[in-house]
Formats: C-alpha cells, sequence, structure tokens
C-alpha cells in the first residue's frame, strides 16, 4: 500500500480575465521587498467578480475539502511588478487558503519552500534531491493559483508584471 501524509494541495486552473473586475488605489511600495502593491490601499472587487472568482476556488478546493464548507474572500489585493521587483519569503498568517492571479507574467514567478525545508537541508548533503526543498509551478498570464496560506512563498526578481492576491477562509457546515 502506498499513500501520502501530510501532502500540501497546490491547485492551478484557468482564470477569466475579462471577469475579474477589481478596482485598486493607493499603490505604495509595501513589504521588505518595498514592491509596489494597493495591500494598504483600497481594493473593491465587484459583486459579480467575487461570485465569479469564489465559484471558480470553490471548484478547485472540492478536489481537496471533502466536508461542506462555506469560503469566505478576507482580503484581496493587487501587486506591480517593475524591473527587479521581488518578493520575499513568507506565509498568509490566520487565513486557510490563499491565491494568486496572473493579471500579467513576463516568466517565472512564484517559489514554493518545502514546509520543512530547514530540516531537509540539515538533514541531507545532497541537499533535499530525493525530497525537493523548493518547487515553482510554471504559471502564465491567465492562470489561478491556490494553495495553504501556511506554505511559505516567495517571487523571483522579475519585471512587468501585475498580479491579484487573495487570503480565504474556509468554514465547515
Amino acid at each position: 500500500m502506498k499513500y501520502n501524509i501530510f501532502a500540501t494541495p497546490v491547485l492551478i486552473d484557468q482564470i477569466d480575465l475579462s471577469q475579474i473586475k477589481l478596482d485598486s488605489s493607493g499603490y505604495r511600495a509595501t513589504f521588505p521587498s518595498q514592491v509596489s502593491t494597493s495591500f494598504y490601499g483600497k481594493n473593491i472587487l465587484s459583486p459579480s467578480s467575487s461570485t465569479y472568482l469564489l465559484n471558480k476556488i470553490a471548484k478547485n478546493l472540492n478536489e481537496v475539502i471533502l466536508h461542506p464548507y462555506e469560503l469566505h474572500l478576507k482580503f484581496i489585493w493587487r501587486n506591480n511588478y517593475t524591473q527587479d521587483s521581488f518578493q520575499e519569503k513568507h506565509i498568509h498568517a490566520k487565513n486557510h487558503f490563499s491565491f494568486i492571479i496572473y493579471e500579467k507574467i513576463d516568466k517565472g514567478h512564484t517559489v514554493f519552500s518545502h514546509p520543512v525545508s530547514y530540516l531537509l537541508e540539515s538533514m541531507y548533503d545532497d541537499k533535499g534531491t530525493i525530497f525537493p526543498v523548493v518547487h515553482q509551478p510554471q504559471c502564465k498570464t491567465g492562470d489561478l493559483l491556490i494553495f495553504p496560506s501556511y506554505l511559505e512563498h516567495y517571487v523571483e526578481p522579475c519585471s512587468n508584471g501585475t498580479t491579484i492576491s487573495g487570503n480565504l477562509g474556509v468554514t465547515f457546515k
């Protein structure tokens, strides 16, 4: 018998960008990386966009969450990446799932760290060739990436990119 324990689901789907109407303003250099973001500004997602987005995300999470649940959009914001912009390693604390919508990207972007990467790196001379310590999904413009909020990730230096990020809560019925 073979089975995975402590599996970490990462889901990728296509999203219709024309269905996402997010009014973002108040951009400023934020986080230690100083990336331009509307995180502390105004972010208003239209009701129809909210319904579309939550339905799209729920369709994917139904593969992972096996009990009846309600999905709540807790926060949403936009990031603008210019020449050599990046994001340092971080998690999205106090949320169940997070997502990234790639509005425009020019190359590889988000990189995930294994939840026990430091332990793996300290135990193996080969630095985790059996158990990789990082993973970079090959996302492109129009992709929706959904992942558990505890999963540490960062953005490699990139340019001319725009993403929409958000956090989700799950309530079991």
